[in-house]
Formats: C-alpha cells, structure tokens, sequence
C-alpha cells in the first residue's frame, strides 16, 4: 500500500478479518469496528483496552462530589483531582460487604488508596459512604 493514513489500514485490516472469520467459521461481524482514541478510552473506562461488553463505563461526578461533605473526596478535589465512579446496574444485591471489603483489598493493590461505594436499594442509597451524601446529591447521581 502506498499513500495511505490509518483509515486506510483500518479498513483493509477490518475487512481482511470479516472475511477470515466468515470463511473459516462462518461468523458474520458487522465493520466498521467501534474506534476511540486513547484519551477517551481512559476517559470512559480508565484503561487503555476496554471491554465494551459490560458497559462499566466511567462518569465523572467531580462537581456533585464537591457537594458532598465527604473528606477523601474534597482533599482530591482541591489537589486537582477528580472523582469518578461507575453504575453496576442490578448489582447491589450481589455485592456482600465481604465481597465489597475483597474489592476494596483489590484496588488498593493497584495503588487506589480505598474504594468508596454506596448501594442504591429500594430507592434510597445505603452502606458505605451513603451517610454523607445529601438528598439533592442523591437524586444528581440518580
């Protein structure tokens, strides 16, 4: 190929693999692929090879997160940092405090210095940092 940008490449390498997969194993996969760029691949998901199955995508709640009387979060904020937090939609009945301590352990091992975390449950937050978030928090992060 002579003359070509990264479009290009992408399009022959896409096409290149529907075929190999639709020949050798019959599986059609719809292209173009999904593209993002690294910046906002570690935006939305923190990492620079999402899986976009799960839909765990990051939100940044750094403005609601200055209205809440929470120190950790504060202390970022004012250090300029951000705060960021992600939905697992339908999770809070499978998440025990065991299990969340367990994550807790995880992320510290990767430099995190704790994980904050609530459950929304029957319409009202609960457990862990909810104490400190105020009903027109609530309803923001809602």
């Amino acid at each position: 190929m002579s003359f070509v940008d990264e479009p290009d490449v992408f399009a022959v390498m896409e096409g290149l693999l529907k075929k190999v997969l639709k020949d050798t194993r019959n599986i059609d996969i719809p292209t173009p692929f999904v593209h993002i760029t690294f910046d906002e691949s570690m935006e939305r998901f923190g990492n620079d090879k999402p899986d976009l199955r799960f839909g765990l995508e990051l939100a940044t709640i750094t403005e609601e997160a200055k209205k809440v009387d929470f120190m950790v979060f504060q202390n970022a904020i004012n250090e300029g940092g951000v705060v960021k937090g992600f939905n697992a939609k339908g999770a809070s009945s499978k998440y025990s405090r065991k299990e969340i301590d367990r994550l807790t352990e995880g992320v510290k091992k990767l430099k995190a210095k704790g994980l904050a975390w609530f459950k929304m449950e029957n319409g009202d937050f609960t457990g862990g940092i909810s104490k400190f978030i105020n009903e027109e928090s609530k309803a923001n992060l809602i």
